[in-house]
């Protein structure tokens, strides 16, 4: 079965013009903080208490896939215990958790994650 496909291009670069004339370099980092910000409060979900954006947050065993996006902190491991009801699914930098009703935008974002680190449907499946 294919992976569904991202609803963002996962490695996508954005050109910010070099030539300091008449502040098109500021005018232009500035446009392009503008459409991440829009993004990330958009698509990712922020915390409730710091209000920063959140990474998906996995409980159990993880896989290898897991382990190194964690370590580029694109997801968070929650230990192998589930804690109480609701479990949480994001996690932010400060590490406040919480759980987000949107289960699809939490699941799109950990495969995309998983798949940036060479996670495969076919290595799990047996």
């Amino acid at each position: 079965m294919a992976a569904p496909p991202l609803p963002y291009p996962r490695n996508h670069t954005v050109e910010i013009d070099d030539n300091p004339r008449d502040g098109a370099k500021e005018a232009n980092a500035a446009r392009v903080e503008m459409r991440w910000a829009r993004y990330r409060d958009e698509v990712i979900p922020s915390c409730p208490d710091c209000h920063a954006a959140g990474v998906p947050l996995l409980f159990g065993l993880p896989a290898p896939e897991a382990r190194k996006a964690a370590a580029a902190g694109e997801l968070a491991l929650g230990g192998c215990f589930l804690p109480e009801e609701p479990v949480p699914n994001w996690q932010c930098p400060r590490q406040h958790r919480w759980h987000d009703a949107d289960e699809r935008t939490w699941n799109t974002q950990l495969l995309a994650a998983l798949l940036a680190h060479g996670y495969t449907e076919r290595d799990h499946d047996a």
